[in-house]
């Protein structure tokens, strides 16, 4: 499993029901397999998915809290239109 990590100049919003996430696990490995092979996304980029909640319950408030998020299948990877390549 691999963690999604960005560059810390640019952020990054990944949004679930209208909330916030801070991290995701990737652990769809033909994904990781195309981005290894050359598959680029960034800014602007949305990715469709299948994602996985991991709840732990929580003594104190007596309730299960969002534990962990994990993306099981990336279905569809819809690119930024504004982007376009830098030439050097």
């Amino acid at each position: 499993m691999t963690e999604c990590l960005y560059d810390y100049m640019t952020p990054c919003q990944r949004d679930y029901k209208s909330r916030r996430i801070n991290s995701v696990i990737i652990s769809d490995i033909d994904f990781l397999k195309s981005v290894s092979a050359g598959l680029r996304f960034g800014n602007g980029d949305a990715l469709k998915v299948d994602l996985k909640i991991v709840y732990k319950y929580d003594p104190i408030f007596r309730q299960y809290i969002e534990h962990r998020f994990e993306v099981i299948l990336v279905k569809d990877t819809t690119f930024n239109p504004e982007q376009s390549s830098m030439k050097f």
